[in-house]
Order: C-alpha cells, then structure tokens, then sequence
C-alpha cells in the first residue's frame, strides 16, 4: 500500500468532496489517479487504468460529552478499467454498490442469520430459499424485510398451524 501512496502521489490527479445529507457529519473525497502502465503491474494494466482513493471522515459524538466530537478516518482503494469519466460517475457507482450491500447482505446476515448458519450439507438450498422469501417480500412491496415477516407471521391462517 505505501508503494501506491508514494506512487500515485506523484501523479496529478482531480479530487471533488461530497458532503453527506445528514447534518454534515460525515464527508467523502474522491480523488481519482490515471493509473495504467505507472503501477507497474504489467499483467493487470488492461484493468487498472484508473485508481480512485475515497477518504471518509466521520465525526461522532463521544458517549457522555455532549461537546466532545470525535474524529475517524478511513481510506479505501478501487480500481477500475473504465477511463474517460467524470468523477461523480465514480462517486455515485461506490455509492451505490453499498446501497446493494446494505440492501441485500445486510438483511442476510442480520435478520436470517445466515453467517451463523451451521448448515454444512448442501447450505446452498437453504440459501436459495432465503433469497427468494426476501425476493417474495420485496416483490409485494415490503421495505423493511424484518417487520413484513413478522407481521406475515402474525396472520397464520388457523388450517396451516
């Protein structure tokens, strides 16, 4: 990673900052790098032709003092072989491929509890069947996955119980 720090420090490179919506308490700058042959990666040049660096800092509050805020910063790498776009096309792709995340195994992991699965023999079938009861939910339009099956669960016909 310092290799790519000192590497692409060198380069120029356009950045733009994105305030988040949310009282102002997060932001995230995008700086993108024209990367290609300058890795030295020969091998994979073809698919890094463009290096982004999102910083995201987050201010938060410390639990109990009211007035103290407290400072995180976190620094992520993509690359990408799409060259010839403008910053916000990249920014918003990041974006939403956590939207996806958060959307899908978010709900897989929390609510269904599949990472604390013990199913060991074919868990795939059990796995299919969870994907398509939240395809079911979200298909009848139910946005919170959690409440729509509990309240699915309170309206048990008296013949299925």
């Amino acid at each position: 990673m310092n290799r790519l720090e000192t590497l692409l420090g060198a380069l120029r490179r356009r950045y733009e900052t994105f305030p988040d919506l949310r009282r102002g308490k997060k932001t995230r700058r995008v700086e993108m790098f024209e990367a290609g042959p300058r890795l030295g990666l020969e091998r994979w040049e073809p698919y890094a032709r463009v290096a982004l660096r999102v910083t995201r800092t987050v201010r938060t509050r410390v639990p109990g003092y009211w007035w103290r805020w407290q400072t995180t910063v976190e620094i992520s790498w993509y690359v990408t072989n799409r060259a010839g776009r403008r910053l916000t096309y990249y920014a918003k792709a990041i974006r939403d491929h956590w939207a996806i995340e958060n959307r899908n195994h978010r709900v897989r992991d929390g609510f269904l509890g599949e990472d604390a699965s013990k199913i060991r023999v074919n868990p795939g079938i059990v796995a299919r069947r969870k994907s398509f009861a939240l395809n079911l939910g979200r298909a009848n339009g139910i946005d919170n996955i959690q409440r729509g099956f509990w309240l699915n669960l309170q309206d048990v016909p008296p013949y299925a119980s």
